[in-house]
């Protein structure tokens, strides 16, 4: 006799380990083909499909509806896919912390300017740092080599394998963002 997936739920909630294993095996299979394809990470995808199977067998018997199951564990996955970009993006967010601080360490050493133009310049720079780390990769790029390490436009084309007028565009597009 094959039992439906309500059945199977019920039977699972009432203790039975033959029911929760074979559970256990659709939610895997089905909820980390989901979390990779939402995050294109087959590490995270596995960390997150474990937190979520484990997190499935702690309170599989307060699920209140059988039938429900899956969109109850594709929302279990989602929140714990939410944490992660939560923490990840705090993690950045302290990253970008600690760059900012030992950058002004760094720039307080070089100048021993005191008064508002310190003051000015240090707020600035962390604003402009803030900044910089919300451009995407290839736009922080292009800044870097323009802005800061003052190459011209040509230079820039070759190092990122476009044409000068690309490589312009790029500019352009990265200081509007």
């Amino acid at each position: 006799m094959t039992l439906n997936n309500a059945e199977i739920v019920t039977q699972a909630q009432n203790g039975d380990k033959e029911s929760l294993d074979q559970l256990t095996g659709q939610a895997q299979k089905r909820i980390r083909a989901y979390l990779y394809r939402c995050t294109m990470d087959f590490d995270v995808a596995d960390e997150l499909t474990q937190e979520t199977t484990l997190a499935m067998i702690q309170s599989i018997k307060n699920l209140k509806k059988a039938d429900s199951f899956w969109p109850w564990l594709y929302k279990v996955a989602r929140s714990k896919l939410n944490a992660h970009y939560r923490k990840k993006k705090a993690e950045q967010k302290q990253k970008t912390e600690n760059f900012c601080r030992q950058y002004m360490a760094r720039m307080s050493e070089k100048t021993s300017r005191e008064g508002l133009e310190n003051i000015l310049r240090t707020e600035l720079a962390r604003t402009v740092i803030s900044t910089i780390q919300e451009l995407k990769p290839n736009e922080r790029e292009i800044l870097s080599l323009r802005c800061l390490d003052r190459l011209g436009y040509a230079d820039i084309a070759q190092i990122t394998d476009c044409t000068e007028k690309s490589a312009r565009i790029q500019f352009f597009r990265a200081k509007q963002a």
